[in-house]
């Protein structure tokens, strides 16, 4: 009997010796009453456990979470007899909610029932809040990643689709010269010049957007971009959505680019257009000035008080809950369906309007639809960008060096720069172009290169010819290009530095300025 008293004392001790060594808190329940009739050390001293509960203890109320299966272990280890791990809210004993994680183990009398169970809890809070940085940190560098991909694509279709936009604009506009004034012929290749104008504007959009250019603006007159953009619209939706415009002619002009005020109208218009898309309904787009007072602006510290332009678009659709009304502008948060929109239309809203250091307003009431305040700034000038307009195209008697790889587009341009009088001598590789002038550097008065050839880029091209030649004047042309800009194309002596597509008044205009400057500059 002695022998047996001391084992059972020297197991008793083994027993407490485990318990009191594990590092997270351990205690028994006695599940007629839920008190704790054992515990270590880690679940506090015993004075905060003995004679109370286990919810008193670990919840700070004196009620029981039964019927909280999905996360009480209690009650899931009673309903099925089994030994469960959960995530769980307990309190320490400061208050404090913690997210611990839960065993719970059945222990049986010799009936069979449950008669105590045992819980082990592990506080995971700062694991969890680990884990959670991790994820978002992960998502931050998708995101970064995704960004870092469209610009590398941004890049590789400025530079591919400009290009192509070279040869459409350049032969669109030689064949609107043959046309007589009035003509059908005429109107129609206007259309296809001003589309072109619009691809290359986009193009351009992409590249800021992207962060790998910076857009020049100027006064814009947005009452017709607007229209223009509707017009375009009209043809797109389906015919059981009203439009209905309200725009004011003489609501000003705005310092931005076609092609931004394009996609704001263009973005807006489309999401109106998808909540009404299988219920028919309409669709208000106004235009109107208005002058913001500090109440008003007062939650957009960017945003200044004074004359603006509101661009508003109502539909009459679902309208928009408002757990996802604060969450609209954020990049990649869409309610649709996968395939039918990536989340980045409002994102990208939201940025070209806070660019112009403007603000967006959403007003919504589910059932009743919702309706857009775009504000942008007004112009103090009266003078704006037109959207079609004929200018003077200067030309002249010099002799160019003409080199582009592109044929189709070395082609077009020597027929463009001929019929504007010079002299063109051309050839699509930058080693053949390099042998003509060696053979005559006196013979040409400009040399215009494309940027990005095989075997020589234009950049290259440009340092060897000046190396023969220090005072000819040469003009870069590039669809794209990140190693080469404007800033670094003139420290290597390049006279002037142009984006692709070439627009005839474009380059014939910089022709002259470059060629006319280098006269001056020998009188």
């Amino acid at each position: 009997m002695k022998k047996t008293d001391a084992t059972l004392r020297q197991q008793t001790l083994l027993l407490q010796t485990i318990i009191e060594s594990l590092p997270h808190p351990f205690y028994v329940v006695d599940v007629k009453d839920y008190s704790i009739v054992l515990a270590n050390a880690a679940l506090g001293p015993v004075d905060s456990w003995q004679g109370k509960t286990c919810h008193q203890v670990t919840h700070h109320r004196d009620f029981p979470c039964s019927g909280e299966e999905d996360i009480c272990p209690m009650a899931h280890v009673l309903r099925t007899g089994e030994p469960v791990t959960v995530e769980h809210i307990h309190y320490n004993a400061q208050g404090e909610q913690r997210l611990v994680e839960v065993s719970g183990y059945p222990v049986f009398d010799d009936s069979g029932e449950i008669a105590q169970m045992i819980e082990y809890s592990k506080d995971i809070t700062e694991v969890k809040k680990a884990e959670e940085e991790r994820v978002q940190l992960e998502d931050k560098l998708r995101q970064a990643q995704k960004m870092e991909a469209i610009g590398t694509l941004a890049g590789g279709i400025a530079h591919d689709f400009n290009n192509i936009l070279t040869a459409i604009i350049g032969y669109g506009e030689m064949v609107k010269d043959t046309i007589p004034e009035g003509a059908e012929a005429r109107q129609d290749i206007d259309q296809v010049l001003k589309a072109g104008q619009r691809a290359k504007d986009l193009v351009q959009h992409i590249l800021t957007f992207s962060r790998q250019s910076q857009k020049e603006y100027g006064p814009i007159q947005v009452h017709l971009v607007v229209k223009e953009a509707l017009k375009l619209l009209r043809a797109t939706i389906p015919t059981t959505i009203e439009i209905r415009e309200n725009i004011d002619p003489r609501c000003g002009s705005i310092i931005s680019e076609p092609t931004a005020i394009h996609q704001i109208v263009m973005n807006l218009c489309t999401n109106a257009c998808h909540v009404m898309e299988n219920t028919g309904g309409t669709m208000e787009v106004t235009l109107a000035p208005v002058t913001l007072s500090r109440e008003e602006t007062m939650n957009h510290p960017d945003v200044e008080t004074g004359p603006y332009i509101r661009l508003s678009v109502r539909d009459t659709g679902t309208g928009i809950d408002p757990s996802t009304l604060g969450r609209i502008f954020e990049p990649y948060f869409t309610t649709k369906k996968q395939g039918e929109g990536t989340g980045m239309g409002l994102a990208v809203l939201h940025g070209i309007v806070t660019g112009h250091r403007g603000m967006i307003n959403v007003e919504s009431t589910l059932g009743k639809g919702a309706v857009f305040h775009v504000y942008l700034p007004r112009a103090d000038t009266d003078s704006a960008y037109e959207l079609t307009r004929e200018e003077v195209v200067p030309g002249g008697e010099e002799s160019i060096l003409l080199v582009d790889d592109e044929t189709a587009v070395a082609e077009m341009e020597h027929r463009m720069l001929k019929r504007l009088g010079y002299r063109v001598t051309s050839r699509v590789s930058s080693i053949e172009a390099l042998h003509a002038f060696r053979e005559n550097p006196a013979r040409f008065d400009l040399v215009i290169t494309d940027q990005t050839m095989p075997q020589m880029t234009g950049a290259e091209l440009a340092i060897q010819i000046l190396k023969i030649r220090p005072d000819i004047p040469i003009i870069l042309c590039t669809g794209y290009s990140k190693h080469i800009n404007e800033n670094n194309a003139k420290a290597l002596g390049i006279r002037a530095f142009i984006m692709k597509p070439l627009l005839k008044s474009e380059i014939a205009g910089l022709i002259r300025n470059v060629l006319d400057t280098g006269h001056e500059n020998r009188k």
